[in-house]
């Protein structure tokens, strides 16, 4: 989710509901070849309200991928002669993700390099949010990315400033649920007391302002 967000936040493409739809499909190559069925818009019998949009799929880990259209009859023609499918999606299928390469080469080219890799386009589109892994209790702790508490979630920026859901990044071992709350809600800021002390709360105040919020 953390990586959809950037995704998003690069991009503009945004997700189509909270999480993701998250569809099931075969594994592999052939769970590919189901995208461009299950990728089509609802009306179109797949599962989408919208298009443009970012999305995973449980069964072609750890590849990822991109459906595409198309206005350009000679492309279309040239996808469907290369074996992509009928259309009017295609999807384009990279069989492995190597993101704990890829990450210190992309820090190593902006500190060394001075290069941009991902940069905001439009601002901030989507946020990843905290949701409760386990039912919770006033009073507990939590343990924030990689813990049995909480997970991240997706959900558009203006959704997320609008019902005040907490920011995944803010919840560490130091934070403290002020209510219960079920497996599978929503954290808000009022439901939890965050730890202030930290350096990505700080940055994150910085970032609020920067765009014009005032939350924290």
């Amino acid at each position: 989710m953390v990586e959809m967000t950037a995704m998003c936040n690069y991009t503009g493409l945004i997700p189509d509901v909270i999480g993701g739809h998250g569809p099931a499909t075969a594994p592999g190559t052939e769970g590919v070849k189901q995208l461009n069925e299950i990728f089509k818009l609802k009306k179109d019998g797949g599962i989408l309200d919208k298009h443009g949009v970012v999305e995973y799929v449980n069964g072609i880990a750890p590849g990822v991928f991109v459906t595409v259209s198309t206005d350009n009859a000679e492309i279309a023609y040239q996808l469907q002669y290369h074996s992509m499918g009928p259309g009017p999606l295609w999807t384009l299928y990279r069989p492995y993700h190597l993101c704990n390469l890829e990450t210190p080469l992309t820090v190593a080219k902006a500190v060394i390099d001075g290069e941009k890799t991902c940069v905001a386009k439009d601002g901030l589109v989507a946020e990843c949010i905290t949701r409760a892994k386990i039912d919770l209790k006033a009073g507990q702790n939590l343990d924030g990315i990689g813990g049995y508490t909480t997970l991240g979630s997706i959900c558009t920026e203006a959704e997320a400033t609008e019902k005040g859901y907490v920011p995944f990044g803010l919840i560490n071992k130091n934070a403290v649920m002020k209510v219960d709350c079920k497996k599978g809600d929503l954290i808000t800021y009022d439901m939890v007391e965050l730890d202030k002390n930290t350096l990505i709360y700080k940055l994150r105040k910085e970032q609020d302002a920067m765009y014009g919020k005032h939350v924290l």
